[in-house]
């Protein structure tokens, strides 16, 4: 249904711009713009219902951003990005409400999370695929700034909520920022690979059973 949507407006994205020959790239845009769209709108509504609402939009404040302009792993198809994606956002924000963490721990999990997050954007931001490699160095260097940026943001309103007592918060933005950080790194890369080789397997048995 979104690819049937995404193609529409592209035809006629198409017809107004005339250029019928990249109709195919403004389909594929629009088809990730309208799933993304769709996947946070059903990530806030489990959200409400489960009654994690503020921590999920904190580990979003990082996750999107960090996304963005970090780059990363992503899996071999979009059903699978949505669902894992999903899960890694929904489960973070429960436990990050659910468990209160003592304030040392935050702080050194907080400490954790910052180095390595400086680390990727050393070495690894902004991180391509193999089918989208980045190798521009203007591009590069200003993914590596916007990366910057956004990490010194959410250094200070972490500490804002730790000083503030919202610790679950604080621990929400910092667990989006380690998810974000190993999706960029080389082991998250292999992370998602084996996880897409387990599904591919797993469909090829559903297949043949």
């Amino acid at each position: 249904m979104i690819k049937t949507i995404a193609l529409n407006m592209a035809k006629n994205l198409g017809d107004i711009l005339d250029s019928e020959e990249t109709i195919e790239v403004y389909a594929y845009a629009l088809q990730l713009v309208l799933t993304s769209v769709l996947n946070l709108i059903l990530i806030l509504l489990a959200a409400f219902w489960l009654k994690i609402i503020p921590t999920t939009l904190a580990f979003l404040a990082v996750f999107i951003p960090f996304r963005s302009f970090g780059g990363g792993v992503h899996l071999n198809t979009i059903p699978r990005c949505m669902v894992v994606g999903s899960f890694l956002i929904l489960g973070s924000a429960y436990l990050a409400t659910e468990n209160g963490i003592q304030l040392y721990w935050l702080y050194i999990l907080f400490l954790l999370s910052l180095l390595f997050t400086l680390l990727c954007i050393a070495k690894w931001v902004p991180a391509g695929t193999e089918k989208n490699p980045v190798r521009d160095p203007k591009i590069v260097r200003m993914q590596k700034r916007n990366m910057l940026i956004t990490t010194v943001v959410g250094t200070g309103l972490v500490n804002v909520f730790i000083l503030s007592g919202h610790n679950d918060l604080a621990l929400a933005m910092i667990a989006g920022a380690i998810i974000s950080a190993v999706l960029i790194s080389p082991p998250g890369f292999y992370l998602m690979g084996f996880i897409d080789r387990i599904l591919n397997n797993f469909g090829k048995g559903v297949i043949n059973s």
